[in-house]
């Protein structure tokens, strides 16, 4: 029960203008029945309502989650209908949000791979705008199947975004794919991804990880499908 008093409490004051001495308390009092993720969101400084994201309108909806790095919100940009997703630095990992958006450039012709639509400061924090919020998803994982038809087009999609980054010598660690009911997939946080222009030793090594996370995220009762998708992808060109 307290913990379950903790979490609607913390729901209420995440990104609400609370004193800061009362913030410190709830997280002082709070810290034992809370997951770490959840402190990290209680602790997260609150943001405007609405901000600025170079000449962009940005409205502020809800915070999706908070981590090390700093925290992610669901947002409205003005004049368009799709949802975008906002991630905004702590202090220190102002550096690693910048980079994360300069890969995602490098990588906007890859399909299901989220796009960087901005970077820029709000309330003096680095922040990049990503698109798009992919609304009712759930983690892809080994369990996560899908009947015949779609699970083919689920796997074509995810191992060709797969090829496609080796190709582009991006290798994502940790991987973090998003997938919708109908299986379209979004691969998002490149917080972490080893580019081969910047360290190729450790790029070769990135490469092998990453190949592995990846076919572990297989069923295994889809493995021959796998196996012809992975064929397929071969015969189309070099990679």
């Amino acid at each position: 029960m307290a913990a379950r008093g903790w979490r609607l409490l913390l729901g209420l004051s995440v990104g609400a203008a609370i004193p800061r001495f009362l913030r410190r308390t709830l997280l002082t009092t709070a810290g034992p029945f809370l997951a770490q993720s959840e402190v990290e969101a209680l602790d997260f400084p609150p943001l405007p309502e609405v901000a600025d994201c170079h000449g962009r309108q940005v409205r502020v909806l809800q915070m999706v989650g908070a981590g090390a790095q700093g925290a992610v919100f669901k947002a409205q940009v003005k004049g368009e209908d799709q949802l975008a997703v906002l991630k905004v630095s702590r202090g220190s990992s102002a550096a690693s949000v910048s980079r994360e958006c300069a890969i995602l450039r490098q990588l906007r012709q890859i399909p299901s791979v989220v796009r960087c639509l901005e970077e820029c400061l709000i309330s003096g924090r680095q922040s990049i705008l990503l698109s798009p919020f992919f609304a009712d998803a759930v983690q892809m994982t080994s369990s996560t199947k899908l009947p015949e038809g779609l699970e083919l087009r689920r796997l074509s999609s995810f191992l060709g975004s797969a090829f496609a980054l080796l190709q582009a010598e991006v290798a994502q660690a940790d991987l973090q794919v998003l997938q919708k009911k109908d299986g379209e997939l979004l691969w998002i946080d490149f917080t972490e991804a080893k580019v081969r222009s910047e360290d190729p030793e450790q790029f070769e090594v990135a490469a092998r990880n990453f190949v592995s996370e990846v076919f572990t995220l297989i069923p295994s009762t889809s493995r021959d499908v796998a196996i012809n998708v992975v064929a397929s992808l071969c015969s189309k060109g070099p990679g």
